[in-house]
């Protein structure tokens, strides 16, 4: 077996916050949240109520609660609000609207794109994963684009979306990755490369 594809077990995954490619927390559910914070008999339920929590929210947890929910009530509606939350100073506030992106489909792909020349890296590396987690073959342009990006997490993350994507001519444009000087990027991009060809 090639040394690189035993990579694929031991890699571990990468964060957003310079200097921790490892760490994630898990978050706790909307429901959960929504109930300690305003009573188990008292959670927003129209989707202006909603977003007015989120644009007063002082804590992540709260943040956190109201995108989900948001996109939960009216996912198209609660693009703006995620796109805007990927810039929030809080890691798990960023964490979970890329999530809830990923899981917007076709219509948050554009609005996405537009993120991958923002000044900010841990913007465009946000969006670089929301955009492979839609598993939609119109972000693969984008996504490819990012493979040049200037930091390595943007890069680790468009060999991940590439890979996830699974399309097989994809596999060509992995190659510069697999020379990467960052080893968590051209681990990645093996991986990559091996869920393409199988």
């Amino acid at each position: 077996m090639p040394q690189w594809i035993h990579y694929i077990v031991i890699m571990p995954p990468i964060g957003d916050d310079e200097g921790d490619w490892q760490g994630q927390r898990t978050i706790p559910s909307r429901t959960k949240i929504f109930h300690m914070i305003y009573g188990k008999n008292n959670t927003p339920s129209t989707f202006d109520q909603i977003a007015g929590i989120y644009r007063t929210a002082e804590s992540p947890e709260e943040k956190i609660a109201a995108l989900r929910d948001m996109g939960s009530s009216d996912r198209e509606q609660a693009i703006p609000f995620l796109i805007g939350a990927l810039r929030d100073d809080n890691k798990e506030v960023r964490k979970a609207a890329t999530e809830i992106l990923g899981s917007a489909g076709e219509s948050a792909i554009a609005p996405l794109a537009a993120l991958l020349r923002d000044e900010w890296w841990v913007v465009r590396y946000r969006a670089c994963e929301a955009l492979g987690m839609i598993k939609n073959p119109l972000a693969y342009p984008h996504i490819r684009s990012a493979i040049s990006d200037e930091k390595d997490h943007v890069r680790y993350m468009a060999a991940k979306g590439i890979g996830t994507l699974g399309i097989p001519a994809a596999a060509l444009d992995l190659e510069p990755l697999l020379e990467d000087e960052n080893p968590y990027v051209r681990r990645m991009a093996a991986n990559a490369v091996v869920r393409i060809k199988g």
